[in-house]
C-alpha cells in the first residue's frame, strides 16, 4: 500500500467513471488506488467539502465540473509527460507512465502546454 493525495484520487475517479460510465464507490477507489477504505472515505470526505466531488443518491460519487477540470488537468499533463517520455526519449510505456504519475504532480499549466506544443498534441 503507498499514500496518494487528492490528484492521484480525482485521476482515478475521472478514469473510473469514464470507463465505468457511473458513479464511482469507495471500494472502486480503494481498488484501483490499492489503499485502504478507510483512507478513501477520509479524503472522499475532504474532497466533498471542498467542492471536487459530489455524492449521487444511489450511492457512490461523481467529479463536480470543478473536480472534473482539475481532474481533466492531471490527466492531460500525465499524457504529455507519457508522449514524451515514450515518443521523444524511447521509454518503454510501462516506465514512461510510472515516471509520469511522478512528475505530473510538479509540472505547471505553462510547461504542460509549451512541452504539448514542442511535441505535438498526444492522444
Amino acid at each position: 500500500m503507498h499514500s496518494i493525495g487528492r490528484e492521484d484520487l480525482l485521476e482515478a475517479m475521472y478514469h473510473l467513471i469514464s470507463d465505468r460510465k457511473r458513479p464511482v464507490t469507495g471500494r472502486d477507489i480503494s481498488s484501483r488506488l490499492d489503499i485502504s477504505i478507510g483512507d478513501v472515505a477520509t479524503m472522499l470526505t475532504t474532497l466533498k467539502k471542498e467542492g471536487l466531488i459530489d455524492p449521487v443518491a444511489t450511492g457512490g460519487f461523481i467529479l463536480s465540473e470543478r473536480g472534473r477540470l482539475f481532474a481533466e488537468k492531471i490527466v492531460k499533463k500525465h499524457r504529455v509527460l507519457e508522449h514524451f517520455f515514450t515518443e521523444m526519449l524511447g521509454i518503454h510505456p510501462h516506465q514512461a507512465s510510472e515516471e509520469a504519475c511522478k512528475l505530473e504532480h510538479y509540472l505547471s499549466d505553462d510547461i504542460t502546454l509549451r512541452l504539448s506544443k514542442y511535441i505535438g498534441e498526444p492522444p
